[in-house]
């Protein structure tokens, strides 16, 4: 399955945004504005009750930090908005 280019956008700008790495983004020289990171939360997102813990594992997992599953109420909410929304 081939992810719309305007949905891994809108992604990484979600997680830009939420920045989950705050100041320690500076030290992460192959980052590419979370376009990894965006990619596989799409690829693997389900539905709305499973995107907050696919949010946690595929950031905890990137950079090894522990992020909670309340942190990623917010971010996966609008990111489960982006993956329900047209495919154009």
């Amino acid at each position: 399955m081939s992810i719309p280019e305007h949905k891994i956008e809108a992604v990484m700008r979600i997680l830009s945004a939420w920045n989950p790495l705050g100041a320690s983004a500076s030290d992460h020289v192959d980052l590419d504005g979370y376009r990894t990171e965006a990619t596989d939360i799409l690829a693997e997102i389900s539905s709305e009750r499973t995107a907050p813990r696919i949010v946690q594992e595929v950031i905890s997992e990137a950079f090894n930090i522990d992020v909670s599953i309340q942190d990623c109420h917010v971010p996966a909410r609008e990111i489960w908005r982006v993956n329900a929304g047209p495919s154009r």
